[in-house]
């Protein structure tokens, strides 16, 4: 299985201007490939593969290459965050979010590490590929429009033969990608040359010119051409590419005829006929897609044709006469996945007629549990509730109540942020805090990322949390500090004071340390307090946990009081600082010496 994974993910390099959104979608649904390197090079691979496709990937596609990279944390919990470190920092710079850009500062803050050499390619030189097209790229670059004609009959069937120079050849799908890539160059020629192939040309042809003219400045006329003829095939076997290639196409102003073989798709299709993400994909493994209902939903014809709705609403509210009888099917389609992705027309609706938004919402919710696990759910619920709370309360109450812990955490996070907005929601956020562990996390994750706002309103929960008789519940309250600066922990100084006497410190300091280091704010007491509480955890007991966790931050510890002590005139301050530091010293961290030596100079 790891050969399979290196090769399709050396592929995916080659090609990463084509398929960039398809390599992370690989990547979500095999999140081991991650692992995958060289033997002088961890994750080298997975390095390559992302800094190739980043470039090229749409921002949906590369918040869920975030989604799946900030939790991560590798196989060798020895070397906690190195992983995530490497893979971070190999998307490409101009994509990064303010959020990888904070956990990038945080890991070369917190270890200091010297980022290895990006690994050089091992299998291909320029022009090289694992599979070639069966004829030469030097060859197709002169083709005739009938050389084309005369190319895609002869080669109709897939298979992969060793050509007399030991390199292997492909068969339909090696020069389909070729004409893909040829579409790209001259998208208008290859949309007219595609749109006039005969019905017995493989849909593998049809397909790459879709694909081609997608990211293309085709002329309208030509794309909408070729819609209608690949919406002609016999048996309609381009569904999906078409529903794709014509999404990608919102910002025009489409025909009805066009807007009509969108709604075809969403009704018709017969794909799926089940929803695989329940499905293992070998015994005891990992089920289709990770298990997500989105990814599978996206993989589907009805499900990419709904998400293709919902953006040509969004992008045109004039269209909702086309599309909303077909809008009230796709909530109802017996697929759980295909609802999901009906959601998205939901949110585009929900521009124009938010109540009607609300009521199919709150209908679709009402079948299998397993699709509150959606993004789709999540981002549309959020802001109904502010407005339809009573009509959508039983889904939230059902998300929070639900077995599932990952959806039980949602539900909390959602209940926590609208009772910020209205107070008839504040009674679920109380329910949630003597809950579960899965919703106390769902709470503190929220309180978190919003403590400039609301950290005074929520003040002596947040502080309860930093308790929290689960580990992960700490450490996401005490994630709260880690975006704080300038005078931001003076205006929260009881909250700090809180997590220093909590449990939460000797879980995880280092986000107060960081933002200590950034603030602005003179804080004596708060960094004495700090230093004082964990060093007399190390010195009372012997938990190598609690000291490994305090010699990571011992460089920070002894700069923050170096800091106090030449910012301070107060001889009681002073004297506190340098008991600290002999403390420090006694321990035996060596470090201590250096960083004397530098403040001297």
């Amino acid at each position: 299985m790891v050969t399979a994974h290196y090769l399709l993910m050396l592929t995916f390099v080659k090609h990463a201007n084509m398929y960039a959104d398809t390599a992370i979608e690989y990547l979500c649904c095999f999140p081991e490939a991650l692992e995958i390197g060289y033997l002088d090079a961890d994750y080298g691979v997975a390095r390559q593969l992302i800094a190739a496709v980043t470039p090229f990937a749409t921002s949906d596609m590369l918040g869920s290459l975030e989604r799946l990279l900030l939790p991560y944390r590798g196989s060798d919990q020895s070397e906690y965050g190195y992983a995530q470190w490497l893979l971070l920092t190999s998307i490409d710079i101009t994509k990064r979010s303010a959020t990888v850009k904070r956990k990038i500062t945080r890991w070369q803050h917190k270890f200091n590490f010297k980022l290895p050499p990006f690994p050089e390619p091992r299998v291909w030189h320029p022009g090289d590929s694992l599979v070639r097209s069966p004829i030469p790229n030097k060859d197709i670059a002169e083709f005739t429009d009938q050389q084309w004609y005369d190319a895609i009959a002869r080669y109709a069937t897939d298979g992969i033969q060793l050509a007399e120079d030991h390199h292997l050849v492909g068969g339909v799908h090696e020069l389909a990608r070729a004409f893909e890539g040829a579409t790209r160059m001259d998208p208008s020629r290859f949309a007219r040359l595609a749109a006039s192939l005969p019905d017995q040309a493989h849909p593998a042809y049809f397909d790459a010119a879709l694909r081609g003219i997608s990211k293309s400045s085709v002329a309208i006329e030509d794309a909408i051409a070729l819609f209608l003829r690949c919406h002609q095939l016999p048996e309609h076997p381009c569904g999906r590419e078409l529903c794709w290639s014509i999404g990608s196409f919102a910002q025009n102003e489409l025909p009805p005829t066009v807007l009509s073989i969108a709604n075809w798709y969403a009704m018709e299709d017969p794909d799926p006929d089940k929803d695989t993400w329940r499905i293992e994909s070998l015994p005891g493994g990992q089920p289709y897609y990770g298990g997500s209902i989105d990814t599978a939903g996206m993989n589907s014809t009805r499900g990419a044709a709904a998400l293709v709705i919902g953006d040509l609403l969004a992008a045109d509210v004039s269209y909702s006469p086309h599309f909303l009888p077909t809008i009230e099917l796709l909530i109802h389609d017996p697929i759980v996945s295909v609802r999901a992705c009906a959601i998205k027309a939901l949110m585009a609706l929900a521009m124009i007629d938010r109540e009607q938004a609300a009521v199919w919402l709150a209908e679709t919710c009402q079948s299998d549990e397993q699709l509150l696990s959606s993004d789709y759910v999540h981002r549309l619920l959020r802001p109904l509730l502010i407005t339809h709370f009573e009509l959508l309360l039983p889904v939230l109450e059902r998300m929070i109540s639900s077995s599932g812990e990952a959806i039980s955490t949602t539900g909390a996070s959602i209940a926590t942020l609208v009772a910020l907005a209205i107070p008839e929601a504040q009674y679920l956020v109380a329910t949630c805090l003597v809950g579960s562990a899965a919703q106390r996390l769902g709470v503190a994750r929220i309180y978190a990322a919003n403590i400039k706002l609301y950290g005074r309103q929520y003040q002596s929960q947040l502080v309860e949390l930093f308790s929290d008789l689960d580990p992960q519940v700490r450490s996401e309250a005490a994630s709260c500090f880690h975006d704080l600066s300038g005078n931001d922990l003076l205006e929260i100084e009881e909250i700090v004071s809180g997590f220093i006497a909590s449990e939460g410190l000797n879980s995880d300091p280092t986000h107060l340390v960081y933002a200590l280091g950034n603030t602005t704010a003179k804080l004596p007491d708060v960094v004495c307090m700090l230093c004082e509480r964990l060093l007399a955890t190390v010195e009372i007991t012997n938990d190598y946990q609690a000291r490994d966790q305090y010699a990571m931050q011992a460089d920070s510890l002894i700069a923050l009081l170096l800091r106090v002590y030449s910012q301070t005139m107060d001889p009681s301050v002073q004297n506190r600082c340098l008991n600290v530091l002999d403390r420090i010293a006694i321990q035996g961290f060596p470090r201590i010496d250096r960083a004397l030596i530098d403040y001297e100079r």
